[in-house]
């Protein structure tokens, strides 16, 4: 709804009495005490009584001094103006005090199938190592570390929700996830996915001492997304991205504790 915006210096009566007319048969509720069901007449009578009171004054009790040009309005009628102002803003042209706000992205896919988390779990961090303390804080273990990330991949956001923590990067304009949590759970919307377990395969991370598997998903686009998983010292932790096979196996061989 638009909020009518009245000028302090040029108003006519009719146009008040308009304005009052919309204002009392507006049904929004109201964020205030409801007036009572004749307030508007009683402020409207009011006005009247002050515009013949100043029409009856008479012209020998008027200031021989030049006249003064002062907007039209008493002061019961900017009260009342100031009435009508509140009763609109608090029906929809202002936002209702009281209430909290907040930024949210919905859960959506995208085409590769991934589903982004909600804003109102990203972390506030600058870069890994802070995402990496933020983690071992919140999660209460001790955060396993990616040793090598490729030149042209950034970090973008922290999030964690529910004991997981999910670190997200962009690559070759690709998102990279690399996530743990303190237990081995499918919960994580970037976890999921139809991966090929026929071209399952093993590397070796002697940085844990640990053989991890890798499984590969065929998306839509004919691209690759592949999936490492492992548990290390009470953290079950997962890397996944579309990328190159050699790169992806040089980022998991080199995750450290």
């Amino acid at each position: 709804m638009d909020c009518p915006i009245w000028g302090t210096d040029d108003i006519s009566d009719e146009e008040l009495l308009k304005e009052f007319e919309a204002v009392k048969n507006m049904t929004v509720p109201l964020p205030i005490p409801s007036p009572s069901s004749d307030e508007f007449e009683k402020i409207w009578a009011r006005i009247q009584e002050e515009k013949a009171e100043s029409k009856n004054v008479p012209e020998s009790d008027q200031p021989e001094h030049p006249k003064v040009i002062k907007p039209r309005f008493g002061w019961k009628r900017l009260a009342a103006i100031g009435l009508i102002a509140c009763l609109v803003a608090g029906s929809g042209c202002m936002v209702a005090m009281g209430t909290k706000s907040y930024f949210y992205r919905e859960r959506v896919r995208d085409e590769n199938n991934i589903v982004y988390n909600n804003d109102s779990n990203k972390i506030a961090v600058n870069g890994e190592e802070e995402a990496y303390k933020a983690i071992e804080d919140e999660l209460e273990i001790n955060s396993l570390k990616l040793g090598f990330i490729p030149g042209d991949m950034d970090f973008k956001a922290l999030y964690i929700d529910n004991d997981r923590a999910d670190m997200e990067f962009i690559y070759n304009k690709q998102f990279f996830y690399f996530c743990q949590s303190k237990s081995d759970r499918e919960t994580s919307s970037v976890y999921g996915g139809d991966y090929d377990k026929q071209n399952e395969f093993k590397i070796h991370n002697k940085w844990i001492d640990k053989d991890i598997s890798i499984e590969s998903e065929v998306l839509e686009d004919g691209n690759l997304r592949y999936k490492a998983s492992f548990i290390s010292k009470g953290v079950y932790c997962r890397a996944i991205g579309i990328m190159n096979k050699e790169e992806f196996i040089e980022i998991v061989k080199r995750i450290t504790n």
